[in-house]
């Protein structure tokens, strides 16, 4: 073996080392990613208030009062993703439609 061939050894260990650790690294986050759960379907009444950032006790409160939609499994209460999406687009909307600012005058203080 020459000389310029045992310098090349040690290079080629270090890239199929490099190449190795690579592939590991990629193949362990890839089955990681598969190991995580799906996102759920439907969310309990506490998982959907903390979705809204409101409390749990007026979220029920409203669907009872089928003023947000829900869906009764037996005597428990779930919510989608997508109707509470879509109540919080309904929100958004409602409040874009309301006047802003000093639009109106108040009445009771008209002299």
């Amino acid at each position: 073996m020459t000389n310029s061939e045992q310098r090349a050894n040690p290079l080629l260990d270090g890239l199929k080392l490099l190449l190795k650790e690579t592939v590991r690294e990629e193949l362990e986050s890839a089955l990681k990613d598969q190991k995580q759960k799906p996102e759920k379907l439907l969310l309990e009444t506490d998982e959907a208030a903390t979705f809204l950032n409101v409390p749990a006790t007026w979220l029920a409160s409203m669907a009872r009062e089928r003023k947000i939609k829900s869906i009764k499994l037996g005597h428990y209460v779930r919510f989608s993703r997508t109707d509470l999406e879509s109540f919080i687009q309904q929100m958004k909307d409602q409040d874009e439609k309301k006047p802003q600012g000093k639009e109106f005058k108040n009445e009771r203080n008209v002299i």
